[in-house]
């Protein structure tokens, strides 16, 4: 059986690689406002690194994921390549960090984001990667929705997340910096749309990919 992920992506050029590549800091502002071991803990979460306990390994390539979870082909991505991004990381071929690059006109995308990060802080990985993951197979459900909260909820419980702690977590707006910090390293990476792959190398090269599927990816110009 064919690797599903290799059906999806078509390698770009080579590009010089930022060093801010590597990670997303806060900047002044959101660190003075931020609950800083709450985002340790969503940080941790969301990162799947080739080394042990899934650490980052310096040593192999690093796939940077970057998308916006109210968009339809982020979704489309997703549900076609199943898990393929996490065994690469888990055969310990390539780490792999989950970016949010929030589309305008998706506003609902970015608090989704929030609502991951809140299940990653308080759950762990395992519960990140779940509501993640239910967030897009239930996309429809909440990504038009004036106050998608209410739905978010539901999403956590059904993850085995504590309800009040999930709701405190996301109305306090805890998670907003990591999502604001992801969003300007997509910026200064000219991310223009999701879902977008970047590959880090160790000699430093970044190496743009480019989803192949049905479905267009979301475009920061033309939002569905």
């Amino acid at each position: 059986m064919r690797n599903p992920l290799l059906l999806l992506l078509v390698t770009a050029a080579l590009a010089p690689c930022s060093a801010s590549v590597a990670q997303s800091p806060l900047s002044a502002a959101d660190s003075a406002r931020a609950d800083l071991p709450l985002i340790r803990r969503a940080d941790a979460a969301r990162t799947r690194g080739a080394g042990p306990a899934s650490a980052i390994d310096t040593l192999r390539p690093t796939i940077h994921e970057f998308v916006d979870h109210a968009c339809p082909s982020f979704r489309a991505f997703v549900m076609a390549r199943g898990d393929s991004l996490t065994q690469l990381a888990a055969t310990s071929r390539a780490n792999l960090v989950l970016r949010i690059s929030p589309i305008p006109g998706l506003l609902r995308g970015a608090h989704a984001a929030e609502a991951a990060f809140c299940a990653g802080a308080l759950g762990g990985a395992a519960a990140f990667d779940q509501l993640n993951r239910t967030l897009l197979e239930q996309q429809e459900a909440w990504r038009h929705r004036r106050d998608p909260a209410p739905e978010f909820r539901r999403l956590a419980v059904s993850a085995g997340l504590d309800s009040a702690q999930f709701e405190r977590c996301l109305h306090s707006g805890a998670m907003r910096p990591l999502v604001m910090s992801d969003a300007r390293l997509a910026g200064q990476l000219a991310v223009d749309g999701t879902p977008t792959l970047l590959v880090t190398r160790r000699n430093g090269a970044a190496q743009a990919v480019r989803v192949v599927g049905e479905a267009a990816p979301c475009r920061a110009s033309l939002a569905p």
